[in-house]
């Protein structure tokens, strides 16, 4: 019972301080749900889990290369050609919404009313420092070399060899 009173104290001061009227010994239960849009049909969502491939829950620096690469071959050729190289594909900024649940239940935990309210929002990745203006990224705006450089065998595409050493250059690893 100790620690149900000072719950129910919270958030009957947070009623309080919102200024709703409720029904005398009542409550409100408040949940919020935040979860990025789904993108539309011809773009792709990267799913992180899929290249941590030793399963630590943490992307080294080659599952870090290989999942920027499959990123930016948009074409799936499992090579960058230089159309590809020079285009912004990857958006650094992701539309987001917030669901938020008030329901107002007394204090049996009968339900009496409830609100929903939907908020949508763009948010910043991580990929951002890449992208200052927010355009969307393109590999060698990522990378920060001429295509010429990461193409060391000069077959004009760059396989995920070439990528990966040069992103391990890029970054001083």
């Amino acid at each position: 019972m100790k620690t149900r009173l000072p719950l129910f104290a919270a958030t009957a001061a947070i009623v309080v301080l919102c200024g709703a009227s409720l029904p005398a010994q009542s409550a409100q239960r408040i949940e919020t749900l935040t979860r990025q849009v789904q993108p539309p049909p011809g773009q792709r969502m990267l799913d992180l889990r899929v290249y941590d491939t030793n399963g630590d829950g943490r992307l080294d620096r080659g599952e870090v290369a290989e999942m920027m690469f499959n990123a930016f071959d948009t074409n799936l050729s499992g090579t960058l050609e230089p159309s590809e190289f020079y285009n912004r594909s990857l958006q650094t900024v992701v539309p987001m919404e917030r669901e938020t649940r008030v329901a107002n239940v007394t204090r049996r935990g009968r339900l009496v009313s409830t609100q929903t309210s939907l908020h949508t929002f763009m948010q910043a990745t991580p990929l951002a420092a890449f992208d200052p203006g927010g355009t969307g990224l393109s590999p060698n705006k990522f990378i920060g070399l001429p295509f010429s450089a990461i193409d060391t065998n000069g077959d004009g595409r760059i396989d995920i060899d070439e990528w990966r050493n040069a992103y391990i250059r890029m970054r001083g690893f």
